[in-house]
């Protein structure tokens, strides 16, 4: 055997190798770009926004890249953009002062039976990844419910007892059909893929890293979709701001289904390290 030979196959294989390991970090680790990720949620059946952080103008304002023009202005405090510690994706950091808003409109007064989706996707889901700074505390995710007024729709947010994501939603702007997750306590720190979801007269559902849990005691028929609630990211009702941050956020006038749900934490994990 020619030893040349053996030696320039053996350094050809391992400049290939080097190469794929390089596209699959360069991925995340599993092949899985920032483009790629984003672009799932784009396509998302009955998508009324998505909210993904680097996208923000001279104020601050978090654009909604679904199309459908719903900016998230500041409404308080200075939330900031920054980089997760991979440098492949930026996050929006919420120092416990910080929440973007949008007033009530058509769009996010949702009712979960929009005749402009099949009847086999009516519902809502909402969601995205987040994570919190602290444990034990009552933090804000997403939302359009007000309390002192009676004008709940809608919730997603974090308990302080046991630090556990709860999904709220309203028949009436009064009545509230709830559920939390049943997984372990969130980490300070780390990144969790949180999606509530509501299947009219059928289950509420919230999903935690594709973890299911689900409620379907006295599922109302619809939710309650005249609240002149604001349409909140990082706040709970009017107040329990979020310490941490927000990586992607959405909400669809449908009812994901399960293998939806799994297949956008699947493709969207690697980047935010779990």
């Amino acid at each position: 055997m020619n030893a040349p030979s053996v030696f320039g196959r053996l350094i050809r294989n391992s400049g290939l190798l080097t190469q794929r390991v390089t596209r699959q970090e360069t991925g995340s680790g599993g092949g899985t770009t920032l483009g790629e990720v984003y672009g799932q949620f784009q396509g998302l059946p009955g998508l009324r926004g998505l909210w993904y952080p680097g996208s923000v103008d001279n104020a601050g304002s978090l654009y909604d890249i679904s199309g459908q023009g719903r900016t998230l202005s500041v409404g308080a405090g200075a939330p900031t953009v920054n980089m997760l510690n991979n440098n492949l994706a930026p996050y929006q950091f919420y120092g416990g002062g910080g929440v973007h808003t949008r007033p009530s409109e058509a769009g996010l007064q949702i009712s979960g039976l929009e005749t402009s989706i099949a009847s086999s996707l009516r519902g809502l889901t909402m969601g995205g990844w987040f994570t919190v700074n602290n444990t034990g505390t009552r933090y804000g995710l997403m939302q359009k419910y007000t309390t002192g007024t009676n004008q709940r729709s809608y919730a997603l947010w974090v308990f302080e007892t046991g630090t556990v994501p709860q999904f709220y939603v309203s028949s009436n702007g009064t009545a509230v059909t709830t559920i939390g997750s049943s997984v372990a306590p969130l980490t300070a720190g780390a990144w969790y893929f949180i999606v509530g979801r509501y299947v009219p007269s059928t289950s509420v559902d919230i999903y935690v890293n594709g973890v299911k849990t689900t409620n379907t005691t006295t599922i109302p028929a619809s939710i309650f979709n005249t609240s002149t609630s604001p349409f909140d990211i990082a706040r709970f009702d009017a107040g329990s701001l979020l310490v941490g941050a927000m990586g992607l956020g959405f909400l669809c006038a449908a009812a994901l289904p399960d293998t939806l749900l799994t297949y956008l934490f699947a493709r969207s994990r690697a980047l935010f390290g779990v």
